[in-house]
């Protein structure tokens, strides 16, 4: 929480927006074992997918609704997924899975 920034900027139509800025994850690797029954390509795999650096950026302000509850209104986002990896033993599968990402 120490990294996340909060910077105010000029807004839609006169309002003031909250610029958030916080690193989502620093580093995420998830490890598993695939297997596919489809009827042109079967396979059986280790796969792996790896993102580094996931940063989220967002700009809102806050309205009030009727019980009392401050509702955010977003305007701009952007998600940067930094260092991306999907890594599978199947060429075809890597490839295509990797265009996904």
């Amino acid at each position: 929480m120490s990294a996340v920034k909060v910077d105010l900027e000029p807004g839609w139509e006169g309002e003031g927006l909250l610029k958030f800025d916080f690193p989502a994850l620093k580093h995420w690797e998830i490890d598993a074992d695939e297997k596919t029954t489809a009827f042109l390509i079967p396979s059986e795999s280790p796969v792996e997918i790896i993102i580094k650096d996931l940063d989220v950026d967002f700009s809102c302000y806050f309205k009030l609704d009727e019980k009392g509850y401050l509702d955010p209104v977003v305007f701009k986002t952007s998600i940067d997924f930094g260092e991306t990896q999907f890594n599978h033993d199947n060429w075809f599968v890597s490839l295509t899975m990797y265009q996904t990402f």
